[in-house]
């Protein structure tokens, strides 16, 4: 995300971020509440990261399928995409 949202807007994008994590984590939580009480804890305990890591590797997959070849986000000063100010070059100068 920081390097897809412009800097003027970052801290209200991870905001909204935090937010939305949040409040979909309670869904998820009701879901194995309710699985642990039909089929016991330990099972819940085994299955359940297993199931979020498989979730995980199809979400990567499917995102570098849609992703553009050699699309990399937004270029930032001092990564390659265009030179530092001089005031950036000045700084590294006496430092």
């Amino acid at each position: 995300i920081s390097r897809t949202a412009p800097l003027a807007v970052q801290g209200r994008t991870f905001a909204l971020l935090g937010t939305m994590k949040d409040g979909l984590a309670i869904p998820s939580l009701l879901v194995l509440g309710v699985v642990a009480t039909a089929i016991g804890v330990r099972p819940v305990l085994i299955f359940a990261p297993l199931l979020l890591l498989a979730l995980a590797l199809g979400v990567d997959r499917l995102a570098g399928k849609l992703r553009a070849p050699g699309d990399e986000g937004p270029a930032r000063p001092g990564q390659g995409g265009e030179e530092p100010s001089s005031e950036a070059q000045a700084g590294a100068d006496e430092g």
